[in-house]
Formats: structure tokens, C-alpha cells, sequence
């Protein structure tokens, strides 16, 4: 019984440790919606549909990346049990050694820098990584440097398309979008606004319709409607003055 009591303090170390890394694992594919596509345009390859799959699971992996790190809290921070002998003039835990006593020194109690330590700044650290996975989605755009203002340039011979995306989790879904839409033949500009949940495409006239709808869909998202956008022409009084 004691010898029990005396391993658990080593099991609930590992427990901590472990149930951080979980935490550490989920966090990372609950924002792989958002980062692969970044990572594919990195190495040049299209990956939406995969990317998909990744944000419908998206809604359960947080969930559980918070239980994980809790339980890794609870499991580093928790004091661990220390059996107890009785003796004359005081109490002593008791000792791995079959039969004897040894002075009672808890590891929480003892001087210096003890493996618990080590396993808190382990955790805080994984802890630190994981909340900045679980959150990517949210702060990404601010480092792709990215706006909502589409391009102002237009060419007399050019059409404006809108596309209107659904699919898109963050900033990096975007500009998954825009790289593949920019590897259309005839495409001059085009610029994808993750909350209007749209496109705004100039392209020549050897560009359709489908070839629009099939890069969208290529990059795995979903494309409920195109249309082309009006262009302003002066009319004859402006023309004369």
C-alpha cells in the first residue's frame, strides 16, 4: 500500500506531462485549417479539401485542447501523497526499502530545482504554444499583412468578377484563394475578402465564369455565385465638358 502511495507522485508527473502534450497536439491540428493552406502555397501545392476536413473538426479539437491543458494544470500543480509511518517523537514516510523508515522530506518542500519544476516550465511552455495554435485563426492576418481594399486597377478591355466564397476560416483561407486564383491564364488582379466572404477578380476576356468557379473549388471551398460586376462609363455630358 505504501509503496503505492510513495509512485504516485512520478505517475502524476507523467500524467502532466502527457495530457500537455495533448493539448499541445490538438491545438495544432484545430488550427491546421488555417495554417496549411499556408504551408501548401509554401511548397506549392493545393490542399483545400484536407484544409476542410480540418475545420469541421475544428469545433471539437478546442474543446478538448482546454480539457487537456486543465487536466495538465491539475496534474503538474496537484501535491502529491506521501505515506506515513509512525514512530516515537514523530511521524517518517516511509521508505522504498521494505520495512524501513526514512526522514519525511516532500519534493515540494525540498530545496533546489526538482524534476516538478522542470515539469511547470514544461508545461507553461507547451501551454503558451498551444493557446498560440488554438487562436492562429485570429491573429494570422495581421502578420500576412493583409486588407480588405481590392485592387483599383482596371483595364479598359477587362472584366470585374464577384465571387461570393463560403468555406473561408481566417486570413490564410484567403490568401490560399488569391494564389490560386492568380494562377488563371488572364487573370490581371485578384483580391479575397475573408468577412465579406467574397472575391473580387479582374481578369481578360479569355477568362469564364468556370475557370473562376474551378480555382475556387480546386482550393476546397465553395462557390454559391459568380457575377460579373457593372462598369462605369461616362456618359455624353461628361464626355463634353
Amino acid at each position: 500500500m505504501e509503496a503505492d502511495k510513495l509512485n504516485q507522485s512520478p505517475r502524476t508527473d507523467k500524467a502532466g506531462l502527457m495530457t500537455g502534450a495533448g493539448a499541445l497536439i490538438s491545438a495544432v491540428l484545430a488550427s491546421a485549417c488555417c495554417w496549411l493552406p499556408l504551408l501548401l502555397i509554401a511548397f506549392g501545392a493545393s490542399g483545400g479539401a484536407l484544409s476542410a476536413r480540418f475545420e469541421a473538426m475544428r469545433p471539437f479539437l478546442l474543446p478538448v485542447t482546454f480539457i487537456f491543458l486543465g487536466l495538465a494544470f491539475y496534474f503538474t500543480y496537484r501535491k502529491p501523497k506521501v505515506a506515513r509511518l509512525p514512530v516515537a517523537g514523530g511521524s517518517c514516510c516511509a521508505s522504498p526499502d521494505a520495512g524501513k523508515a526514512a526522514p519525511c522530506c516532500s519534493s515540494e518542500r525540498a530545496g533546489g530545482f526538482t524534476v516538478r519544476n522542470l515539469n511547470k516550465i514544461i508545461l507553461w511552455t507547451v501551454a503558451v504554444f498551444a493557446l498560440g495554435f488554438a487562436f492562429f485563426p485570429s491573429y494570422v492576418g495581421f502578420f500576412l499583412g493583409r486588407s480588405g481594399a481590392a485592387s483599383a486597377h482596371v483595364d479598359a478591355d477587362s472584366t470585374e468578377w464577384a465571387i461570393t466564397i463560403k468555406g473561408m476560416t481566417c486570413e490564410g483561407c484567403a490568401t490560399h484563394i488569391e494564389s490560386e486564383l492568380r494562377k488563371i491564364p488572364g487573370v490581371v488582379a485578384a483580391k479575397v475578402r475573408y468577412k465579406q466572404n467574397e472575391a473580387v477578380v479582374e481578369a481578360g476576356p479569355a477568362v469564364s465564369e468556370s475557370d473562376l468557379r474551378k480555382a475556387v473549388e480546386k482550393a476546397g471551398y465553395r462557390v454559391p455565385s459568380i457575377r460579373k460586376l457593372p462598369r462605369w462609363k461616362p456618359n455624353n455630358e461628361e464626355v463634353q465638358t
